[in-house]
């Protein structure tokens, strides 16, 4: 059994295809008479286990739990101390049973319930077959072990001495068997892990689960042999032997020397114990992508995420989870550790570190590239369907311009995926009433958190131009789902999840199309109204930047057929400067953390803020515009205050790396260059392009365009005194770098 090897530990199910599937947690008969016993496990039906370490500690845990919820689980005060310490003792020496090269597999089936009542044999003593095979289980190959009941003695009732006797007859004829086969030079060679995990003690960790604890007999032949004898050479007290900072275990005596890290004084938490393993060099790296399934296109080419340490996911991980605050309906990867998020939501694991490594451009670089072949694998080629997918992509796409590569881009694409996802889900269906029962878990809540951020990125990223229908027709689904999850989620984000809805639908309802099967209500009414209902002194930035962008955005859009008024044009200039101090005005890291919509917001404010300055509508002789002329460039301050603030980022960045952003803050750069050299008088080069051109007009102006202006064919911004070197006729007949940049999602 042990030839075919599987990449996590659990066990088998048959799915409604009659497909047999890895999908189940390692049930052995030892965990069902827990259950039975009504002893509470922390072992979900769904969990598998992509690393021993993982597996052991889940192990050790059902102890925690027998001791207390079982009432005779100990006879007398004395007895309970002694298994607390002894519980103690093997959870703090767990990582000294355990070889860490075989900590993330391979793993291999086996027979748990082997007792010699379920093999039958002939009259000559030949197997002919063997019964109780639904105990079968993927487990670590540290797991296979010479049978317990070879002396016919019961776990706690064994002689160690005569055991072994047995036990060495036993290994003998093993690997004679060995070698017939063929299997003695497979680089896992069984025997020499189960000579080495019987001299270790990794033997009494039954495959049921480290049934050793409670028992004299191994706390004796085990705890006390690991602590005084086996790891010093000859004398008990002699001081461990290192080796580059590891203890070495064995003596080596021909056989394969093992090495395991030096262990923590103390089991902390399960978190903490799973670094252990991963954090050797390249080992989290690489079983992430042996779990993803996926292979590198060419050798190196995927260096970075394979060489990643389990504590540089830790520290991506916990940036993401810092990040998820700024932006609404973020989704919430489970408090669990790096393993068991391994083992249950890889595919999103992925998504979330990728999102919080923005200080590690190479990392970030390649994980995206790994996320994408994923995607394409799963969706595309093995036409997988799944929530967890659809949040992996929500998750991608909402800090999208953290890496925004034009070879790469393809956000309207990933769109389209998405919403093509939401309804192969049948979410539109499932939050069509509001009679459904409450959510009951936190993947419930995850479920409504990517149906709204779906329907957000649709309205935010693609229709505020007003010209590209979003594909979200199921208005009453969607505000059923924000009223539940308002309701049950303690989030504040999550509170505001039906005004975010309204002003979404608000945004849909004035397309071009103005669709026409929906009643149009005027946009500032309508705008008011969903002011006065839902804008607080408490709502969050995100919420209130969208409403900001949208009501000035609006004024434009909606006198796009006539010439902008003086107080059209002042509106608009006040919702932007009001945007724009909103964002500088909160702390430090809130720029590097904020979401693609309202980053998109941000700079499209900018270069409108600029052209407004400069249109001919302000420069008239009106009281209100010449009040506003008489002051100092509203542009050029808020570029100045960025460039501060950029500035101060970079500097607290030397201490603190959450702040870093390389990428991000590169395109920023040059995105203030761009709109300084609009607002000091390159915006006159642009104009001669079109000597017709209404400048009070503007059904034809996307953001990019405006971008364009001022940006050679290298990807330069153009000094703004030379008019020779710019190329009007680029605009229409080229898609050039900062068209790239901005793309179609910005084509307003």
């Amino acid at each position: 059994m042990t030839r075919v090897r599987f990449p996590r530990i659990g066990s088998f199910v048959i799915d409604d295809r009659g497909l047999i599937r890895l999908e189940n947690r390692p049930l052995t008969l030892e965990i069902q008479d827990l259950e039975n016993d009504g002893i509470p496990l922390d072992i979900p039906r769904a969990r598998t286990y992509c690393t021993v370490d993982a597996y052991v500690d889940a192990l050790l845990s059902c102890h925690d739990s027998r001791l207390q919820h079982q009432p005779n689980a100990v006879n007398d005060a004395g007895d309970c101390v002694s298994q607390m310490c002894a519980l103690v003792l093997l959870c703090a020496l767990r990582p000294r049973f355990f070889d860490p090269k075989l900590n993330h597999g391979p793993f291999a089936p086996g027979l748990t319930d082997l007792n010699f009542n379920n093999i039958i044999v002939d009259d000559d003593w030949n197997i002919t077959c063997i019964i109780d095979l639904e105990w079968t289980a993927v487990l670590p190959l540290e797991f296979i072990r010479t049978p317990c009941w070879l002396t016919s003695q019961a776990v706690d009732e064994i002689d160690v001495d005569h055991y072994n006797k047995l036990r060495e007859e036993f290994m003998e004829v093993f690997e004679k068997e060995e070698r017939r086969l063929g299997r003695y030079s497979d680089s896992f060679r069984c025997s020499s892990i189960m000579n080495t995990t019987w001299k270790l003690g990794t033997f009494w960790c039954e495959d049921g689960g480290l049934a050793c604890v409670p028992h004299e007999a191994i706390k004796r032949t085990v705890l006390q042999k690991r602590v005084r004898g086996r790891f010093a050479r000859t004398n008990a007290n002699a001081p461990l032997p290192a080796t580059n900072g590891r203890a070495e275990c064995l003596p080596n005596n021909g056989e394969e020397s093992h090495y395991v890290d030096s262990p923590p004084t103390s089991r902390v938490s399960k978190a903490s114990a799973s670094i252990v393993g991963a954090d050797t060099p390249g080992t989290f790296g690489r079983a992430l992508l042996r779990f993803l399934e996926v292979r590198e296109p060419s050798p190196g080419r995927w260096a970075a995420v394979q060489d990643v340490h389990g504590h540089q996911c830790s520290t991506f991980l916990d940036r993401y989870k810092d990040m998820i605050e700024a932006v609404p309906l973020a989704i919430h990867v489970p408090p669990s550790n790096l393993d068991d998020l391994l083992s249950s939501s890889p595919t999103l694991l992925l998504a979330a570190i990728l999102t919080g490594s923005s200080a590690d451009s190479d990392f970030e670089k390649q994980a995206g590239e790994v996320f994408r072949h994923v995607l394409a694998d799963r969706v595309i080629v093995r036409g997988q369907k799944s929530m967890e997918l659809l949040q992996s992509l929500l998750t991608y796409m909402m800090w999208y311009h953290h890496r925004f590569d034009p070879e790469t881009l393809q956000y309207y694409q990933l769109l389209q995926l998405a919403n093509g996802m939401v309804a192969d889900l049948g979410l539109p269906r499932r939050f069509a009433t509001g009679g459904n029962s409450p959510p009951r878990e936190d993947e419930d809540l995850n479920a409504m958190r990517a149906f709204l951020l779906c329907y957000y990125i649709n309205c935010s990223g693609g229709v505020l131009g007003y010209d590209r229908p979003e594909n979200m027709r199921c208005t009453e689904s969607l505000r059923n789902a924000a009223k539940v999850l308002a309701e049950v989620s303690s989030r504040p984000q999550d509170k505001e999840a039906p005004a975010l809805v309204e002003l979404m639908h608000f945004i849909s309802l004035h397309r071009v199309d103005f669709n026409q099967t929906e009643c149009r209500v005027l946009p500032t009414q309508s705008l008011t109204e969903w002011k006065t209902a839902y804008l607080r002194a408490e709502t969050s930035m995100s919420l209130r930047s969208t409403y900001y962008f949208v009501a000035g955005y609006t004024v434009l859009k909606s006198s796009s057929s006539m010439p902008l008024s003086v107080e059209d044009a002042l509106l608009c200039v006040e919702h932007f400067e009001t945007l724009l101090s909103h964002i500088l005005s909160q702390e430090l890291c809130y720029l590097v953390r904020l979401g693609t919509m309202e980053w998109s917001h941000l700079i499209t404010t900018l270069f409108r803020l600029a052209r407004l300055e400069r249109s001919r509508v302000l420069e008239s002789d009106t009281a209100d515009a010449s009040s506003l002329n008489s002051h100092p460039s509203l542009t050029n301050q808020y570029v100045g205050r960025f460039r501060t603030l950029m500035a101060d980022l970079l500097a607290e960045a030397e201490t603190d790396t959450a702040l870093k952003s390389p990428h991000l803050m590169g395109w920023l750069d040059k995105i203030l260059t761009a709109v300084a050299a609009q607002q000091v008088g390159s915006w006159e080069v642009s104009q001669d392009a079109d000597k017709d051109e209404d400048v009070g007009r503007h059904d034809e102006e996307s953001a990019y365009e405006l971008v364009n202006s001022f940006i050679d064919e290298k990807g330069r911004v153009r000094d703004s005194h030379n008019p020779k070197g710019s190329n009007p006729g680029r605009l229409h007949d080229e898609e050039g770098f900062w068209t790239d940049f901005m793309s179609d999602w910005l084509n307003w």
